[in-house]
């Protein structure tokens, strides 16, 4: 009954942290129309957490032969406005196939979470350094939108 119950508590905080990141496609969408100039902060701000958060999960990750650990990258997107940390590939899900029952457990193995964690410990600075970057570049295209006044 308990593990019910803390299996329906993570469902609901999943699905929270869902709703909370709803508008980044509409950020994303908006920032792309910026100049490159104004958004270059912002894309190396992400590149910046994403390899945290990569180096942070590869610290957690239980390592029976190494597999799942030399398989997580960090992969930005080509616009740079998101990115995915992971086993990601043909090749590496391949190897690395049991990445969901390590994070999440099985009927008869506990989950032993590694990536979110990782990205849980570097959320608060990550979103505090992109939102500064943000910031900066909506005041580099207000100045140049209004001649610097």
């Amino acid at each position: 009954m308990a593990s019910t119950d803390a299996q329906k508590a993570a469902y609901n905080a999943r699905k929270r942290q869902r709703r909370g990141y709803a508008n980044v496609t509409k950020l994303r969408r908006k920032l792309r129309r910026m100049p490159d100039e104004a958004t270059k902060g912002i894309k190396e701000a992400l590149a910046d957490l994403a390899k945290k958060i990569e180096a942070s999960a590869k610290n957690r990750v239980p390592v029976d032969t190494g597999t799942l650990r030399d398989n997580i990258t960090a992969k930005v997107s080509r616009d740079g406005l998101s990115a995915r940390i992971g086993v990601q590939g043909k090749r590496a899900s391949k190897k690395a196939y049991y990445v969901k029952f390590v994070e999440h457990g099985t009927k008869k193995q506990p989950a032993q979470p590694f990536l979110g964690p990782a990205f849980e410990e570097n959320k608060r600075d990550g979103v505090k350094q992109i939102g500064d970057e943000i910031d900066r570049a909506l005041l580099t295209v207000a100045m140049d939108t209004t001649g610097g006044d």
